[in-house]
């Protein structure tokens, strides 16, 4: 699910131009990057993602996790995780409500994985390019799975 250096996918440029402007965030979240170690931006978007959303002040659940081209074991594993990690807060039912698994894809790996973990846990699943910046800062709970493609030009666009 890799394409190149570094880019945001295609369907993830659009949401991380609009959060630009967005003030702090009292949110909890996890990423999940996919790549391929063979380019030097091995699952930057991932971790731009990361930064971006600690900058303002959510909280991380979990530390990065970043995949391989061999990612479908360990990516079952964070789903696994992940489900834990949110189902052992107080109010269960109520976050299982509010959790938003966003996913940017090329090639439709991470959305498959984002799909596997709402199964699990009752999130809504939505594509990177169907959500707004103002969706975006009234989540409650976002899981953000996305890969990394393209050659690395704009990966200023989250000022960090």
């Amino acid at each position: 699910s890799t394409y190149g250096d570094g880019e945001h996918p295609d369907n993830g440029q659009t949401l991380v131009a609009s959060t630009q402007g967005t003030e702090k965030m009292t949110r909890k979240f996890a990423v999940l990057g996919l790549g391929d170690t063979a380019y030097d931006f091995f699952c930057k978007s991932a971790e731009e993602w990361e930064s971006f959303l600690v900058s303002k002040g959510a909280t991380k659940k979990c530390e990065l996790e970043k995949l391989d081209v061999d990612y479908e074991e360990p990516a079952e594993k964070w789903c696994e995780k992940i489900s834990g990690i949110f189902k052992t807060t107080p109010t269960t039912t109520q976050i299982q409500n509010n959790i938003n698994i966003l996913f940017g894809s090329q090639t439709g790996n991470s959305e498959n994985i984002a799909n596997n973990l709402g199964d699990k846990i009752g999130g809504m699943v939505l594509d990177m390019a169907d959500v707004s910046a103002e969706d975006f800062t009234s989540f409650e709970n976002i899981v953000i799975i996305t890969s990394t493609y393209g050659d690395g030009e704009h990966l200023s666009l989250i000022n960090i």
